[in-house]
C-alpha cells in the first residue's frame, strides 16, 4: 500500500548521521517514515523555500540531506514545488524523496544529474551506490564527492 511505501522508504536509505527535512503538511505516511528513520528528521513551513534553505544551510554536519516531500498535498490542493526543490536540493547537494500516499509511488531525484546529462543507467547506478550497493562494472558515470 502506500502508506507501508511511504514509512519503509527511509529506513534503508539513513541513519543517525543523516539529515532528512521535511514538509510541515506532508501525509502521515511520509512523516511516519521520516520519525521511524533513524536520521535527524527537521521539518520546514509548507511550501517555504526560504525557510527549508535556512534549515539546508545549517546541516553541514550531515553525511547525506534528503528532502522528502508529497508531489501533492491533498489538503491545500497544492503541487510540490518541485523545480525550486530540485534547485535546493543541488545547491545543497541533496537527495529529493517524492511521494504519492494515494498510489504508493516514490521518486527519488539526485539533483542535478538529469541537468548533467547523466544516463538512467548511470542514475541507477548512482542510486544504488546511495543505498550501499556495488558499482556495476561497466559504469562511466563520475561519483559525486558527497555520493560516492
Amino acid at each position: 500500500s502506500g502508506y507501508q511505501a511511504n514509512t519503509g522508504i527511509f529506513e534503508p536509505l539513513v541513519d543517525d548521521r543523516d539529515f532528512v527535512f521535511c514538509d510541515e503538511m506532508a501525509s502521515p505516511s511520509l512523516a511516519d517514515g521520516v520519525r521511524l528513520s533513524r536520521a535527524r528528521a527537521y521539518s520546514y513551513r509548507h511550501d517555504d523555500m526560504d525557510h527549508l534553505e535556512d534549515r539546508l544551510k545549517r546541516s553541514r554536519a550531515a553525511r547525506f540531506r534528503v528532502i522528502a516531500t508529497d508531489g501533492y498535498f491533498p489538503m491545500t490542493g497544492r503541487v510540490a514545488k518541485l523545480q525550486e526543490l530540485y534547485a535546493l536540493a543541488d545547491k545543497y547537494d541533496a537527495v529529493v524523496v517524492v511521494v504519492s500516499e494515494e498510489t504508493g509511488h516514490v521518486s527519488l531525484v539526485i539533483a542535478g544529474d538529469i541537468e548533467r546529462g547523466l544516463s538512467a543507467d548511470a542514475l541507477r547506478i548512482r542510486l544504488r551506490a546511495l543505498l550501499g550497493g556495488r558499482r556495476h562494472r561497466t559504469a562511466r558515470a563520475e561519483p559525486r564527492s558527497s555520493l560516492a
